[in-house]
C-alpha cells in the first residue's frame, strides 16, 4: 500500500512562542499575546532580567496520532512520529527536541502526548494507578454483554514487561475498569494501567478482535477537536492535571 502522508501541522497561526529570560514553552495566542514585549523589565532605573517560569523552560504538546505513525523518534524507523509531525513543531520549539510520553501502537490511533520536559514520563508513570486512559474500541464482530463485564472485572493476559536485561513475559489478570457499550461492536474502556497491547489482549481473552483502537483521552487531557495528524501546545489547565 501506498505511505501514510506526513501529517500537517497546524498553521502558523495556532501557534505561538512565550519566551520569558532563556527559557520558553509553546503557547496558544491567547499566551502569546499576554506575554510581556521585551526581555526584561525597568525597575527603580536599572533592568531586571525577568528569570523563566518553570512551564517556560519546557515545551508540551499534545498530538492526535494517526493509525500508521510509530511512536519513536527514530529517525531510521519509516513513520516515526518526529517526521510525522514535521518541522513546523520544531521550528515552534526554538530548535530543542520533544519526545513522546509513553506510547500508542502503530496501529492505534488518538492522544499522545510529546515534551522536552523529561521529567513528565517518570512523573506519570509514578501516578499510573491514578491516571485514566480512555480509549474507544471496535471489534471484528458483535460483542455481547458478558463479555463487557468480564473485562471489566478483570481478565488474564500475557504481556511483555521492559527490562534493563531485555523483555520478560508476564501473566496475570488486569485490573478492574470501567467499559460501556457504544453499539453492538464498539464500547469505551477506561484504564488506570498501562500493560503493553492490553485493550487487544483484552479483547483477545474473551474471543474477539479488535480491528479499531483509538484513545480519546489520557490523564484527563482530551483531544477535544483537534483533527486527526495536527498537534497543538497544552493549555495551562491541561497542564495543572499533569504537573
Amino acid at each position: 500500500p501506498p505511505p501514510l502522508p506526513v501529517a500537517p501541522a497546524p498553521p502558523p497561526a495556532a501557534v505561538g512562542i512565550v519566551r520569558g529570560g532563556e527559557g520558553r514553552v509553546v503557547a496558544a495566542p491567547a499566551a502569546a499575546a499576554a506575554a510581556p514585549g521585551g526581555d526584561g523589565q525597568e525597575l527603580l532605573g536599572e533592568t531586571k532580567k525577568k528569570q523563566p517560569s518553570k512551564l517556560q523552560q519546557f515545551h508540551y504538546i499534545k498530538y492526535n496520532k494517526p493509525r500508521g505513525i510509530t511512536s519513536t523518534t527514530d529517525l531510521r524507523q519509516k513513520d516515526n512520529i518526529i517526521k510525522a509531525l514535521g518541522p513546523g513543531l520544531r521550528e515552534a520549539c526554538g530548535g530543542d527536541r520533544v519526545y513522546p510520553v509513553g506510547r500508542l501502537d502503530k496501529d492505534t490511533s488518538g492522544l499522545i502526548l510529546l515534551t522536552s520536559d523529561g521529567r513528565l514520563p517518570d512523573r506519570l508513570g509514578r501516578q499510573q494507578a491514578k491516571k485514566d486512559k480512555v480509549y474507544l474500541v471496535t471489534v471484528e464482530r458483535p460483542i455481547d454483554d458478558s463479555a463487557l463485564k468480564q473485562m471489566a472485572q478483570g481478565v488474564i493476559i500475557t504481556t511483555k514487561v521492559q527490562r534493563d536485561r531485555g523483555d520478560r513475559e508476564v501473566t496475570a489478570p488486569t485490573r478492574p475498569c470501567r467499559v460501556a457499550r457504544l453499539g453492538a461492536r464498539r464500547y469505551r474502556v477506561v484504564l488506570q494501567e498501562g500493560r503493553n497491547r492490553q485493550v487487544r489482549k483484552m479483547a483477545e481473552a474473551v474471543g474477539h478482535r479488535v480491528v479499531l483502537l483509538h484513545r480519546s483521552a489520557y490523564a484527563g487531557i482530551r483531544l477535544g477537536d483537534l483533527a486527526e495528524g495536527h498537534w497543538q501546545p497544552l493549555t495551562e489547565e491541561e497542564l495543572a492535571l499533569i504537573l
